[in-house]
């Protein structure tokens, strides 16, 4: 019923499936580990990006200090400073 070439297809394609199989769970473990790192490195980059942090820029358009105070900003040296800006302001 079986001769031997049978036995040998048989046995090179099991060979191929395993070896196929490896690979595909080769693949899946990288991409999933390097999902994880790409994750972590873009919270770690989103939490300590300047663009998070706020520093002080001096509003231009306002040169009166009662002016500056009542918009909830601070008057200093003769100019208004607000804390609210990111550096792309």
């Amino acid at each position: 019923m079986y001769d031997h070439s049978d036995k040998e297809k048989i046995q090179f394609y099991s060979q191929k499936i395993r070896k196929l199989i490896l690979l595909i769970l080769f693949a899946m473990i990288v991409l999933t580990c390097g999902f994880y790192v790409a994750l972590v490195l873009l919270s770690y980059i989103g939490e300590n990006s300047i663009f998070t942090n706020r520093y002080p820029t001096s509003i231009p358009g306002i040169d009166d200090q009662f002016e500056c105070e009542n918009s909830d900003k601070i008057w200093r040296n003769h100019k208004c400073w607000d804390y609210k800006h990111d550096p792309s302001f």
